[in-house]
């Protein structure tokens, strides 16, 4: 950390020959490398060559540009000429630290301890625990140390036979990788591919003075006393290896549970699968706890937040603790503080400010409750909030002073809403546009988001431009504190996170001095993931449960059982080679190389494992199901098993089918699936006679899905009981005429089908959705019927352009005249209806209606019926033609009539017309003569007995379909897909064949339709 400092300092220098440093500026695109991580990565630099190859800074420090290595006349390797400026700012660094560096003290304290002319302050005997493989540089230390002390290097291996056999003898020099291949000697495949490392330290070792000895790996010790001794798959395994002889092709085809590979779809269903592999081993083996078990996971964050809840699932829960965690996955407030930071950094977007607001850090500090926050989530759509903290935010990305739509202009309505009341649209003080649609207990939640806005405009001041460390540190802890509260129980969390922000400060000092290199933000978010990627604490070990944990923690440690969770292509994948890395240009044996690292922990896994491998991968993609490859590590492991076994032992098949069939088990991509709980649908070795899964819950879940799906069309499933209501409305009839799938379902049933979830704004609007016209247009059409005045219109208009909802600038003008447009020529199309709209007398409706089917019924119809112009029903919509609007206004005509039957009453329906007509309103006039109310009262009747039976069973009645059926007598398969819009019709007729809907379809329309016409004249204008 100390030398990131001074590197960066360095970079800084006009000086610096660092390519495209100094191009960078503190607001490079997202993406783009920051100068702290710049620096980062050349420091990282710097101490790989310092651990791995000492010589290669010591050839520096005497001004020779090599690479550590000589060539075979003894002469210093240059560097390639675009990587010199690498020792060029190494050692301007080291005339910055004013120290020498390790490496280039190194040689002169090798001979000073190797000489006795160093006290180390170490006991007489040394001993080095639990590594796999030793460097050059290491092994030196070692090598000097052992002159003035007894030291024990305890080095894992996993063939004592390979080591015996390695024919290198590099006693400690440094030695390319290209003239020193240590696994030449190697019989065993595996080894060969996978314990690289380890030969490489064999070769080191081997040469040196000091006296080796080797110990057999314990199978073998087993296998000489008892040679007869019946061998698992597993055993058999680590036995070739630790023998170094490939297989021998003499394993019995039988199944054991020893080696287990299963193939998943996905994180969740791979812990599902372990859970219940594990379970099978305890139910098994009653001497097996759960700490006899380790799982290792080559990508832990991928897995661990989904851990403790999979396995707490089922019959048999399995307990579990996660071990080797980074800050950031297991304190809230460093993950708080990181979404705090990359806000304030961006645009400060609806959905990114609201996830903050679910963050328990958050909800602590201001009161937060769940409510609040869905209460902001409905204030973002109402108020049309898309992105920016205020206009001066926004305006990093936008030029002009826009504020609608930011997170300021929202709050600001909210406030101007709840201290005055707005029945319409209008412009208030400041040009704010009030929101009128804050409750009593919403003013609270008002506060709260104005609070938390405000203090995100200080943090957001607060990180604007470049500051030395001092200053961050101390913006970065007034953001945490002024953000973010625990309870008290919690109270490391919040200390835990400003202690590891303090240590920023610490670290950077040099000399005694602050380190005043002026960073940007983006430098500060590279610095905070590397705070959260940090791990924090100690491994955790017999705890009682399953130890879940990376591979490096626990490499070598032996268990019962040994798991690994996520053996994938993109987890085994390599970050590949770094081309400034001068180690990776000509690499050396023992140095470090990512490629088979991961291998090795591979094989580290495997012979420490004591009873049962297992492994879990993605076997076939969740998305598409789409069989997946193995990788290339998983396939050379069944191939050696496939090697193991006895070909004369198969029955015909081959070695790789049987290996797979063996150790290869490929799961269902659901929980629910039954090959889970069908006994000899997936394989059990240790319990043949069991289903493979424990999870009740799941088995439940595959219970339901066997049964056979209800059917719903009508005749086919039996009514429901009756269901007479006492008072209905005339809604009510409208609906159940209409769309009676909503009578049946909601009114019955109590049933919501989801809508689409509406995914929240993050952009400027640049153009309306028909939706959004038809909203604007029918709020226009209200103002219209309250006879504004010119003003208030324009009022209304200015309103629409500040409320965010619209386009910016003149692209809103352009949206509003398109609306305004349409609704002067609705308003036009009759030289009464402008007139006609602007009244708005009522009139009270109780009537007495009764059904016309086998059981009569008694409804008493209670209604309000508005926008009468005396005895006229105006009905105008911002809409299409639909039959629906015919309809409802020929039940409220009806209910007029019958209850006022001594006035001559008639209804316009008037809409936009189809998109090649012009608007033309609809005028219905009941029919004359004695029948006129009988006629009405027949429809309203009927209306009433379709209520009814559509609360019973689901009716085939629909609103653009039933009026096409009635006409034409036949189903339109375009009319059907328009009443599909509908979900709750989509939902129960969507399966229906149009040909078998039509015999009972085609009685309901005749009834509806015929009292319909029967009531009305055949007059329209």
């Amino acid at each position: 950390d100390h030398l990131t400092w001074s590197v960066l300092q360095v970079l800084q220098s006009p000086s610096s020959q660092v390519p495209d440093f100094l191009a960078q500026t503190p607001h490079d695109v997202a993406g783009s490398r920051g100068r702290y991580s710049t620096a980062r990565r050349i420091a990282d630099l710097f101490d790989g060559y310092e651990n791995n190859r000492p010589e290669m800074l010591q050839q520096w420090a005497l001004g020779r540009d090599g690479d550590g290595t000589f060539d075979e006349h003894t002469a210093v390797v240059p560097l390639a000429a675009d990587q010199l400026w690498q020792p060029a700012l190494w050692r301007e660094v080291q005339s910055l630290i004013a120290l020498p560096s390790r490496a280039e003290r190194l040689p002169q304290l090798l001979a000073d301890l190797s000489r006795g002319n160093i006290e180390p302050l170490l006991p007489q005997r040394v001993s080095v625990f639990g590594v796999s493989a030793v460097s050059p540089g290491q092994l030196s230390v070692i090598n000097a140390l052992a002159a003035v002390r007894d030291v024990h290097l305890f080095l894992l291996h996993p063939s004592v036979v390979a080591w015996q056999q390695c024919r290198q003898q590099l006693a400690g020099r440094l030695t390319l990788r290209s003239a020193c291949d240590a696994t030449a000697n190697v019989s065993h495949r595996l080894t060969r591919s996978w314990a690289r490392p380890s030969m490489e330290a064999a070769a080191l070792l081997r040469g040196l003075s000091a006296q080796q000895f080797a110990y057999a790996h314990p199978l073998l010790r087993t296998l000489d006393a008892a040679p007869q001794v019946p061998l698992s798959l597993l055993h058999q395994l680590q036995a070739d290896i630790a023998a170094d002889h490939d297989p021998s092709g003499t394993h019995p085809f039988a199944a054991d549970n020893s080696v287990q590979v299963h193939a998943c779809h996905g994180a969740t269903r791979q812990l599902e699968v372990l859970r219940d592999a594990l379970g099978h081993l305890f139910a098994t083996d009653p001497t097996l706890t759960p700490h006899d078990v380790i799982v290792v996971c080559p990508d832990l964050p991928r897995f661990a937040p989904l851990a403790a809840s999979v396995f707490a699932r089922g019959s048999l829960p399995v307990p579990v603790y996660v071990s080797d965690l980074s800050l950031g996955a297991t304190n809230p407030v460093a993950v708080a503080l990181t979404a705090a930071i990359q806000l304030v950094a961006g645009r400060c977007t609806a959905a990114e400010l609201l996830g903050l607001c679910a963050l328990a850090p958050i909800q602590r500090r201001l009161g937060l409750s769940e409510d609040d926050i869905s209460t902001i989530d409905r204030w973002i759509s109402d108020l049309n909030t898309t992105w920016g903290l205020d206009a001066d935010h926004r305006s990093e990305w936008l030029s002009g002073n826009f504020a609608e739509g930011t997170w300021a202009a929202s709050i600001d309505r909210l406030l101007m809403g709840a201290a005055m009341a707005t029945p319409s649209p209008r412009v208030g003080p400041d040009g704010i546009v009030p929101f009128d649609d804050v409750p009593t207990g919403g003013l609270r939640t008002a506060g709260l988001l104005a609070e938390l806005v405000a203090r995100l405009r200080v943090a957001r001041t607060a990180t604007l431009g470049d500051h030395p460390i001092d200053y961050w540190v101390d913006a970065l802890t007034n953001i945490a504190r002024s953000l973010f509260a625990t309870a008290p129980n919690d109270a490391w969390q919040l200390a835990q996170v400003i202690g590891a922000i303090e240590d920023l400060r610490t670290n950077s000092i040099l000399a005694g001095a602050a380190n005043e290199v002026p960073l940007a933000l983006n430098d500060i978010r590279a610095l905070l993931t590397d705070i959260n990627s940090a791990p924090r604490g100690r491994l955790t070990l017999r705890s009682g449960a399953v130890t879940i944990t990376g591979m490096v923690p626990v490499r070598n440690l032996a268990a019962r059982v040994i798991c690994i969770l996520g053996l994938d292509e993109s987890s085994l994948r390599s970050s590949g080679s770094d081309g400034d890395d001068l180690l990776g240009a000509r690499p050396c044996v023992g140095e470090r190389d990512p490629r088979v690292e991961g291998r090795h922990l591979l094989l580290d896994a495997l012979m420490a494992a004591g009873e049962q491998f297992i492994i879990t991968c993605d076997g076939s993609d969740i998305t598409t199901n789409r069989k997946l490859p193995l990788p290339v590590q998983l396939i050379e492991f069944k191939d050696t098993v496939a090697a193991t076994l006895d070909p004369q032992a198969l029955g015909g098949i081959s070695v790789d089918t049987a290996a797979e069939q063996l150790i290869l088990t490929r799961h269902p991509r659901q929980a629910y699936d039954e090959s889970n709980f069908t006994v000899g649908k997936l394989p059990v070795a240790a319990q043949p006679d069991q289903p493979f899964s424990f999870d009740s819950g799941m088995f439940d879940a595959a219970i339901v899905r066997r049964e056979p799906a209800a059917t719903l069309p009508s005749g086919t499933a039996a009514p429901l009981p009756p269901l007479v209501p006492d008072t209905v409305s005339l809604v009510d009839l409208a609906q159940s005429c209409t769309r009676p799938s909503r009578t049946y379902l909601i009114d019955r049933l109590d049933v919501r089908m989801p809508g689409q979830p509406d995914e929240i704004a993050t952009e400027i609007p640049l153009d309306i959705s028909p939706l959004d016209a038809s909203h604007i247009g029918t709020d226009l059409l209200a103002q219209r019927r309250r006879a504004s005045t010119p003003d208030q219109l324009e009022q209304w208009r200015i309103a629409q352009q500040l409320s965010g909802a619209l386009p910016p600038r003149e692209l809103s003008q352009s949206a509003l005249n398109a609306v305004e447009s349409e609704v002067s020529k609705l308003i036009q199309s009759h030289p009464d209806l402008a007139e006609l709209i602007t009244h708005s007398e009522s009139a009270l409706i109780d009537l007495a209606l009764t059904s016309t089917g086998t059981e009569p019924a008694s409804v008493q119809l209670v209604a309000t019926l508005t926008d009468l112009a005396g005895h006229t029903l105006v009905r105008v919509h911002y809409n299409r033609p639909n039959p629906r609007y015919q309809l409802t206004a020929a039940l409220h005509l009806a209910a007029a009539v019958v209850a006022y039957p001594e006035h001559p009453w008639k209804a316009v329906v008037a809409t936009r017309g189809d998109s090649s007509t012009k608007p033309k309103p609809e005028w219905l006039t009941p029919a004359a003569g004695p029948q006129r109310v009988a006629a009405a009262q027949h429809l309203l009747d009927v209306a009433l007995t379709l209520r009814l039976q559509a609360l019973r069973e689901p009716l085939p009645l629909f609103e653009h379909t039933s009026a096409d059926l009635y006409a034409t007598g036949c189903i339109d398969e375009g009319k059907l897909d328009k009443d599909f819009r509908d979900t709750y019709t989509k939902f129960l007729w969507e399966d229906a064949d149009p040909d078998q809907l039509l015999p009972a379809a085609a009685p309901l329309a005749r009834v509806l339709w015929d009292a319909y016409h029967s009531f009305l004249t055949d007059e329209a204008s």
